[in-house]
């Protein structure tokens, strides 16, 4: 069974419950503000109910918005200043009955384009888990685990990649980041992927597979468009890379952590990559595979990077998925809750390497 999972990263959301609880605390401390003044600011009550329909449901909002009225009409009985006559007492029960319901019907539109988002959100990762593939727990003597984590900024889908192929030349294992997001990453990531599957046992050297890929994603893309891509290809304890304009892979191991970023990437894909490939030997250990959404991930407290060389030990740690739940966890503490890029990720782990 694939060990494969995506996953959406919660914001950072003020409860209904507390948004009314902030209506009824301004309008609270509007009062008491106002009881030394003669109640001349009872007009100003009217800011509670567009307070609380800013952050809680149209049910709420019209409670806050009733106790609102009820407070302004009761501030009457206790004004004695020149101007609280019963034309002005009237008017101002008016605009606190006309403000609630503007408030009311505020919150009503904002709770529907919230959900319409929702449900957007919802069909986006959705048609994100169907078009990537799923890839197997075990290929060879490699055990695999997959995240795809969905940014929280936005319900478009990303052209983040990934994907897996065992060939007579030994298991090759592909990530790609596609520039942009929306239908037109999509196409690009679908290209990519359609390439690969055909090319992947074609071409003894994983060079030419990725300057397949390029040929073939250039002839769809305009001048501006590109997919970075990261090859793996494993072979009886060795491993190659080619690198066409991604982030490095980063292994883990009885030797230590580091980034495999001896070949120097070249251009990526669809812009007339010709790459070259580095060997490394890997007896065991484990290799992660990832996409910018990662590294360039940043707290939300001072902006610094998500670093791998200071959490990457995580995965050492259970099985692979379990490590790349561990790494996930770290990820969202750092961030806050908010991510604002998808992220792809695939660890490959040397069978009975790690317990």
């Amino acid at each position: 069974m694939a060990r494969s999972r995506a996953m959406r990263v919660p914001g950072v959301v003020i409860s209904r419950l507390h948004g009314t609880a902030v209506g009824l605390t301004v309008l609270g401390l509007l009062v008491v503000i106002d009881l030394p003044t003669d109640w001349v600011l009872a007009g100003s009550y009217v800011v509670a109910p567009l307070i609380t329909a800013v952050l809680s449901r149209p049910s709420r909002t019209a409670i806050v918005a009733a106790i609102t009225v009820a407070a302004t009409t009761l501030s009457l009985w206790f004004d004695h200043t020149p101007t609280s006559t019963l034309h002005g007492g009237v008017i101002r029960i008016v605009v606190s009955v006309c403000v609630g319901a503007i408030a009311v019907l505020a919150s009503a539109v904002r709770v529907s384009r919230e959900q319409a988002l929702l449900r957007m959100t919802r069909i986006a990762d959705v048609a994100q888990r169907a078009l990537l593939p799923q890839v197997p727990a075990v290929a060879g003597d490699l055990l695999l685990a997959t995240r795809y984590v969905s940014a929280t900024s936005e319900a478009l889908i990303g052209g983040d990649l990934y994907d897996l192929a065992e060939t007579p030349f030994g298991t090759r294992l592909l990530i790609g980041d596609a520039r942009g997001k929306g239908v037109d990453a999509v196409q690009r990531m679908v290209t990519v992927l359609g390439a690969f599957r055909a090319s992947a046992d074609r071409f003894d050297r994983l060079v030419d597979v990725a300057r397949h890929l390029d040929l073939v994603l250039s002839q769809v893309v305009g001048d501006e468009d590109f997919v970075t891509a990261l090859l793996v290809e494993y072979r009886g304890g060795d491993i190659t890379v080619v690198n066409c304009g991604h982030h490095p892979p980063f292994a883990i191991g009885p030797l230590g952590m580091r980034f495999l970023d001896d070949a120097v990437p070249a251009l990526p894909l669809g812009m007339g990559s010709d790459p070259e490939s580095a060997s490394y030997r890997f007896d065991n250990g484990r290799l992660l595979l990832y996409t910018d959404g990662l590294v360039e991930a940043r707290s939300r407290r001072g902006g610094e990077f998500f670093s791998l060389d200071e959490h990457g030990s995580v995965l050492l740690s259970g099985d692979v998925d379990a490590a790349l739940e561990s790494l996930v966890s770290r990820l969202i503490r750092h961030t806050g809750g908010r991510v604002n890029d998808d992220i792809a990720l695939l660890l490959a782990d040397r069978t009975g390497a790690m317990s």
